[in-house]
């Protein structure tokens, strides 16, 4: 096979798996209250890049600043999220995790790699230590 032709098929093989992915937790765990697969990524980055602004966040997911700040307010009114000064510069607000959005945080990872690890079980060590590679050949190359 050619490989424009077979990176068109990787194309379309990731966004059934990434469809796949979305379509098995829609409705999972989703009760009132609980935080958004939007509202996750959100925590997920602000755990991993530590407090950020609005600002910071929105360019992140290629969103405007309204619409982050809309999910914000709601995360800090569930108490997910929290806001505070900047030591070293007032104007700025940083959005920081609360222990109660670590805590959803973790679950959430929890049951990702739970998911993942059912979804990857056709694999044996070797094809995964392959796809480990790809992976890391991929990011490296972005970086």
């Amino acid at each position: 096979m050619d490989r424009q032709p077979l990176i068109a098929e990787l194309v379309e093989n990731m966004g059934f798996l990434g469809r796949h992915i979305f379509m098995s937790h829609a409705g999972k765990g989703l009760k009132k209250g609980a935080p958004t697969r939007a509202q996750i990524g959100i925590m997920l980055v602000v755990m991993h890049a530590g407090a950020s602004s609005v600002k910071e966040l929105a360019g992140k997911f290629c969103m405007s600043s309204s619409a982050v700040t809309q999910l914000v307010d709601g995360m800090v009114k569930e108490k997910l999220l929290k806001r505070e000064e900047d030591g070293k510069d007032r104007r700025r607000i940083a959005v920081s995790l609360t222990e109660k959005g670590k805590k959803v945080v973790l679950k959430a990872k929890k049951e990702r790699l739970a998911h993942f690890t059912t979804l990857l079980t056709p694999l044996n060590d070797t094809e995964l230590k392959q796809l480990h590679n790809i992976q890391q050949k991929i990011l490296t190359h972005l970086s």
